[in-house]
């Protein structure tokens, strides 16, 4: 019975953690959790930088590279896909609650969010609610 109760409860539960650093990004809710590399990997064509893989998911045959999210901006690396790989990244975390969770648009609390320090394209509270809402998040806050 215990197990049908937390299965309905967590049907409706729509509050998502996420815990950012530059070594790990932790998404929690309902007393689950799932921990995810901070990197996505692109692909090594110069004249085409694009995104072949996020976190720790198998990257295709084609050559790769890493790409810190939280990292410095490589010089060979344009802003443009920084952004889109910090977009892909927050998409995938988020993803890997929502499919979880009956739910589409979470409301999601950041955390951890000022220990990262300056980001590629501004001020990391900012650059990451973005990010969140544009991964579908209904709300986003920002905690310590």
């Amino acid at each position: 019975m215990q197990k049908l109760v937390a299965a309905i409860k967590s049907i409706f539960a729509n509050e998502v953690a996420i815990h950012v650093s530059r070594e790990w990004v932790t998404v929690a809710w309902d007393g689950q959790s799932i921990s995810i590399r901070p990197v996505v990997h692109l692909a090594m064509h110069p004249e085409r930088q694009r995104i072949l893989a996020v976190g720790d998911e198998r990257v295709p045959a084609e050559p790769s590279r890493p790409l810190p999210v939280f990292g410095p901006l490589p010089a060979d690396v344009s802003l443009e896909t920084w952004v889109e790989g910090l977009h892909a990244f927050m998409d995938y975390a988020l993803r890997q609650a929502r499919v979880r969770m009956a739910i589409i648009r979470p409301t999601v609390h950041l955390r951890g969010v000022h220990a990262l320090g300056q980001l590629p394209s501004g001020e990391p509270s900012q650059v990451l609610t973005n990010a969140v809402l544009r991964a579908h998040a209904f709300h986003c806050t920002v905690e310590n």
